[in-house]
């Protein structure tokens, strides 16, 4: 039997559609929302819509590529941040980064969420944030910062990055950037974390916090 092999020219091709074809519907999807029609997404792609088909037979199939499309481009984000020198610089940098992915994949969440895309997709798709540290893209740089002295040894690193994760999830992201660019809103965010909420007559947290509890025993005991 001879097996036929297909010329790199046209691998190459295929590879160079298929890319288009998810950054369009990306595009398209988070611009419209679930309803646009192939025929659209075809012609922003420049392809016909028989060749999204043969690459994607569903549009669950194409959703699940535009999931993983997001999650490479985190990847690259995450090591890319945790490569820089100055930890600090490092994540301002990455919630600027979550910031402009949330603008453009946000929907998504609805959609892992919503049952959209096929169960054993969508835990593959679980598996690779857990592989790529998708959770805890935060921690690295915070412990990093802590260790060369830049933020307090004490500093809770769960809570902090989830704090985080919070300022930059899809459903604070429209609030966050209102009026702002991602590295606008960035800045904002660290300024927050970095300086604190309090002002110079604040209660500190240790009395923000029994105050109440003092009270209500005096109250108990009247």
């Amino acid at each position: 039997m001879v097996l036929q092999t297909v010329p790199l020219e046209q691998r190459t091709d295929a590879r160079a559609n298929r890319e288009r074809i998810v950054r369009a519907a990306t595009d398209a999807f988070a611009a419209r929302g679930l309803g646009v029609e192939m025929k659209e997404i075809a012609e922003a792609a420049g392809v016909a819509v028989g060749t999204i088909y043969r690459h994607f037979p569903s549009k669950e199939d194409l959703l699940t590529a535009i999931a993983r499309a997001m999650l490479d481009e985190a990847g690259v984000a995450i090591a890319t941040c945790n490569d820089l020198p100055d930890p600090i610089e490092g994540l301002g940098a990455l919630i600027a980064g979550n910031l402009t992915g949330v603008a453009r994949f946000g929907w998504l969440a609805g959609v892992l969420h919503g049952g959209q895309i096929p169960r054993h997709h969508l835990d593959e798709l679980k598996a690779e944030m857990e592989a790529k540290g998708f959770h805890r893209r935060f921690q690295p740089l915070l412990e990093r910062a802590i260790a060369a002295g830049r933020l307090r040894d004490d500093l809770d690193v769960t809570v902090a990055s989830a704090m985080l994760e919070g300022a930059t999830a899809p459903w604070t992201c429209a609030a966050v950037l209102s009026g702002r660019e991602p590295e606008q809103a960035a800045a904002a965010i660290m300024r927050v974390f970095l300086e604190g909420a309090a002002g110079p007559q604040g209660e500190t947290v240790s009395t923000a916090l029994v105050g109440p509890r003092r009270m209500s025993a005096s109250a108990s005991t009247d």
